[in-house]
């Protein structure tokens, strides 16, 4: 199976829901059998509410909620591509775990997500609220492993060059330094 990670709380801005109706939708037009979603970091309440809704759309097997989680980095090692449908959003940190992983980034294109998920380059970006974009770059990171490794080896990149701890503390010490 593919494994599809998203870190987020179950909240309206989120757009977990989303993760559901590009399920749906790839289920319907029978896409759906190798996938998995992996959802991780809703409180026990939410993720009862939200495996009822997977529940009540027969989406069981397809899903996995984890729950919090410490070792959310163990998570992201096991995936494929990371998703973030959210509606609204700053720059987003689990995108940035996930870029420091090498993943293939689908994200709506909110706030702050295009500073860390760029277009055609790290990421695959879709107007938010629409899951239909979600499941067809699903679809096609799925069926084209060779630009999912792309994309992942693109993410790391980028995670090296703007948000790995050395290079910026390295960068500001020689910003301070006096000529």
């Amino acid at each position: 199976k593919v494994i599809i990670q998203c870190t987020a709380n179950f909240n309206f801005i989120k757009g977990l829901d989303l993760i559901v109706e590009a399920a749906k939708f790839l289920k319907a037009n029978q896409r759906l059998d190798n996938l998995l979603f992996v959802i991780v970091g809703q409180p026990e309440k939410d993720k009862e509410e939200m495996m009822k809704w997977v529940e009540d759309n027969n989406l069981s097997s397809y899903f996995r909620l984890e729950g919090i989680k410490n070792n959310v980095a163990a998570y992201l090692c096991a995936a494929d591509i990371y998703i973030q449908p959210s509606r609204s959003e700053g720059v987003p940190l689990s995108i940035m775990e996930a870029t420091s992983i090498g993943l293939p980034i689908i994200a709506a294109k909110v706030g702050g997500i295009p500073e860390v998920a760029v277009e055609g380059k790290n990421a695959l970006l879709f107007e938010k609220e629409d899951y239909k974009a979600l499941a067809e770059y699903i679809e096609s990171l799925v069926k084209d492993s060779s630009i999912r490794t792309n994309l992942g080896n693109n993410s790391w990149r980028i995670y090296e060059e703007k948000f790995n701890v050395k290079t910026n503390v390295d960068r500001l010490i020689d910003y301070y330094k006096l000529p």
